[in-house]
This record gives structure tokens, sequence and C-alpha cells, in this order.
């Protein structure tokens, strides 16, 4: 009972919290990513136990939205068709999924902070906008190889196989969970 009211007091009343007060929630393999994305630029920032970095990202939500939405009609053909097959539909057609689009979001959103992130085996992502619809786990960190089909596939460097991922609403949420 003391438990459910101070998580209800905690989500009816989220305060911000301090870069101390996250660090001293994260575990030393732990890193929190937090965007916020704005119409022509946005941010990024990344929290470990020791260390704090903030970044801007050059895009803002039209660009964003641009490169998640080509990246989930990648991953879904379904997403190229629509119910009264208008003129653009492409009902059962996949166009395939573009790794250089997922390398290059990953450039523009994780770049920056990367280098706070390399040796953390799992992050924590709080995303807004556009970014809350992408999966990060197919965003790839390196360059695609000159494999094509599967095999580019399969020898791409997802960032869902350096790192475990999990996605929270809101900072607060973290110290609300933990």
């Amino acid at each position: 009972s003391r438990l459910v009211d101070h998580f209800e007091r905690r989500v009816a009343d989220p305060r911000p919290l301090t870069v101390a007060a996250v660090q001293g929630v994260l575990s030393d393999e732990e890193a929190l990513v937090v965007f916020l994305v704005g119409s022509g630029k946005s941010f990024v920032w990344a929290v470990t136990r020791e260390r704090a970095e903030w970044a801007q990202i050059d895009a803002g939500q039209e660009v964003l939205s641009a490169h998640v939405t080509a990246l989930r009609s990648g991953l879904d053909p379904r997403a190229q068709q629509d119910a009264e097959g208008s003129a653009g539909s492409k009902a059962g057609v996949a166009a395939g999924f573009d790794l250089n689009r997922a390398h290059a979001l990953y450039k523009l959103v994780l770049g920056p902070v990367a280098p706070l992130l390399r040796d953390r085996r799992h992050l924590i992502v709080v995303p807004t906008g556009p970014l809350t619809s992408i999966p990060f786990q197919v965003l790839i960190t390196a360059a695609p190889g000159p494999q094509a089909g599967s095999d580019a596939l399969r020898q791409a460097p997802w960032l869902i196989g350096s790192h475990a991922l999990s996605v929270l609403p809101s900072v607060q949420s973290l110290q609300a969970l933990r």
C-alpha cells in the first residue's frame, strides 16, 4: 500500500529530475538517451553514472519524420499499400529495408553522443516526436557493406547487436520504476 501510494505520487506529480538523480538510478552498464524534437532542430542528451552530454541534431520534425516513415515502410510491406488501392499503393510489394538510411538516422540522432554510449550494454531511450515510431533496434552503427539482399541484412551492424534497448515514456518514469 505504501509502495502504491509512493508510485501514484510520482506519476501524478512528476518533477524534473536532476542529472545527479538520474545518475543515481543508472547502473554502470546503462546510459539514458533523451531526445527533444523541434520544428527545425532537435537535441539529444546522454547520461551515464559518470558523465552527461548533450548535442544539437541538425534535423527537426519534418526531416526525422521522413526518415522514420521510410524505414518503417521497409519493415512492413503492408505499410506501402492502402485499403483503397490508390495510385501510390503497391499491394504486397516490399521495397526492402534501406540500410543506408538506417545508418544515416543512427549517425544523425545517436552519432553525436555515440562515444559516451560505446561501452554501455543497455541504452534506455526516451524518444519524442517522430522518433517514438521507430524501433531503435533497426538502426545500424556503421555504413553497410557491399553485400546485397539477405546477406546485407545478416552482415549489418545492428544497434541491437551491441546494446540492449529499452524505451520509456519519460525521464521521470525511470526513477518511478526503480
